[in-house]
């Protein structure tokens, strides 16, 4: 005889591996929303004309979004080829929209207009540097 555990579908959201890929990548997210925030602040103290330090302080971002990339492929069971891999890095404006259509179809069209907006926030937040 069967016992009644046995039947019971087990729906655990712990042992969902599609649950922690949407938990991690939720989390890089938060972390760049206060990244910027935090950002936004430190730039008011920062000297106004030092292109070098922008740069310094504007690549942590592209590491969490390609973090983000990743965690994004094995959500969706896609592999990244290398060429790829290397357009997020080195042409990440065009490559992103590109990979986005890729792992999710025309149904990308949600996640990319999520992103712009997360962008144009980003952007805003950095425009209060010079106001």
């Amino acid at each position: 005889m069967a016992s009644a555990t046995e039947d019971e579908p087990k729906s655990n959201a712990a042992d969902d591996p599609v649950s922690d890929y949407s938990i991690g990548k939720r989390r890089i997210l938060f972390f760049l929303l206060a990244y910027d925030v935090s950002l936004a602040v430190i730039c008011n103290f920062m000297p106004k004309d030092d292109r070098v330090l922008d740069y310094v302080i504007g690549l942590p971002v592209l590491i969490p979004v390609l973090i983000w990339c990743h965690l994004d492929a094995k959500e969706r069971n896609h592999k990244i080829g290398i060429i790829m891999k290397l357009s997020l890095v080195f042409l990440f404006v065009l490559a992103f929209p590109i990979y986005i259509f890729q792992t999710q179809g025309p149904s990308g069209f949600k996640s990319l207009t999520f992103a712009t907006f997360f962008a144009s926030g980003t952007v805003v937040l950095l425009l209060v540097r010079f106001f």
